[in-house]
């Protein structure tokens, strides 16, 4: 058996594995393997010519601590029926993490079909969604100059806006024109549509893409809510609210939401992320200017290679990692835990209450909160 690259002639067979493995209208299909799907970024596993196992790493720049990092959406892990349980999709991310460090991609995420599959290969939760709900006839304050408006698609002014929106938190994937145009035909071929608010001279200030409910349903769903302030959500909600009378509202917001007063009803796990390389990802990451040495133990059941104790250098924020033998560890950590604090979904010291980050050295923490603060965090693709 061999792991490699698809070759364009064998994108025939990597549908056909999908369509064994998954329930997807043909129409979406066709349109994924069109514009969404190419070969260098799929990796099968083939006994001879016959494709047994292939996963999609859908290339993708994310933000992390504020800067834009390469990173890969891993999509679509399918084995045919007849040879599950065979180790073949442990092979496939094995080598799919490999892969990815070679071509200095250090993080990885994925929306898991079961979490624990995943979290014992040592990828961990990493961006949760905050549900919110509007009820039905609850009265919200709009604004008088904001007017909510069905839009034709036109990906020009939602990129605006969500660049705008998504500054002010982490995790956000920057989207290029394809992206939106993926987004937007999904979103379409679900009968969605697209809300736009702007002002008396026409500026777009803020945008939602909604899921029109059936008719014995009350609730509509919020796709993705969107807006250059923060103040305007609450405005675009309301109008929102009078276009779909007796209909409650449902959408998903970054954790610290500090746009309204509506509390969340629900929190829901949704990506798990992991890194490819503890050496590698650990220099690429920015750090405050200051000093800073340790000794890391990390614990990787995929990758042997990441496991082992790293002695850790910061130098006027500069980070130098170098692999060690005998020495005795400040911290150990799995390379999931690892993960979660380096992408900032938790404080050091969360983990360290969580028992998921161990301390031999206490004093060590107050440096590794300032190290690896937790940040807001929020993605909102699915594919």
């Amino acid at each position: 058996m061999t792991i490699r690259p698809f070759k364009p002639e064998e994108m025939g067979q990597a549908r056909l594995l999908w369509e064994e493995c998954f329930e997807d209208d043909p129409s979406f299909l066709d349109w994924y393997f069109h514009y969404r799907f190419y070969p260098q970024d799929g990796l099968g596993l083939f006994a001879g010519q016959q494709l047994l196992s292939d996963l999609h790493l859908s290339p993708r720049k994310i933000k992390i601590r504020r800067t834009l990092y390469p990173s890969a959406y891993l999509i679509a892990l399918a084995t045919k029926p007849t040879f599950r349980n065979q180790g073949l999709a442990k092979r496939l991310l094995t080598f799919s993490l490999r892969h990815l460090a070679t071509n200095k991609i250090f993080f990885t995420f994925l929306m898991p079909f079961n979490i624990e599959f995943y979290t014992r290969l040592g990828w961990e939760v990493c961006y949760h969604h905050h549900l919110y709900t509007l009820p039905a006839g609850l009265k919200v304050n709009s604004l008088n100059n904001l007017r909510v408006y069905q839009s034709e698609p036109s990906y020009a002014f939602l990129a605006k806006i969500y660049h705008l929106w998504s500054e002010r938190f982490d995790g956000a994937l920057r989207r290029a024109e394809n992206d939106w145009q993926c987004l937007l035909y999904d979103h379409f071929s679900d009968s969605g549509k697209i809300w736009l608010a702007s002002n008396e001279t026409s500026e777009p200030l803020g945008y939602a893409l909604t899921l029109t409910p059936s008719k014995t349903e009350k609730q509509l769903l919020i796709r993705e809510l969107a807006y250059t302030n923060p103040s305007l959500a609450k405005p675009l909600l309301a109008q929102l609210s009078a276009h779909h009378l007796g209909t409650a509202l449902f959408w998903t917001a970054p954790a610290e939401n500090n746009f309204c007063t509506f509390t969340p009803t629900a929190v829901r796990p949704v990506l798990l992320g992991r890194i490819t390389d503890v050496r590698q990802a650990l220099e690429a990451l920015t750090y405050p200017p200051i000093n800073f040495k340790c000794i890391l133990e990390i614990c990787d059941p995929l990758l042997p290679e990441n496991t082992g104790k790293y002695r850790l250098m910061l130098t006027a924020g500069q980070m130098r990692v170098l692999k060690t033998g005998d020495e005795v560890a400040d911290l150990r950590c799995s390379i999931g835990t690892l993960t979660r604090i380096m992408i900032g979904t938790a404080w050091p010291k969360e983990e360290v209450l969580d028992g998921k980050l161990k301390l031999n050295s206490p004093e060590l923490l107050p440096l590794l909160d300032i190290l690896f603060p937790k940040t807001t965090n929020y993605i909102n693709e699915y594919f």
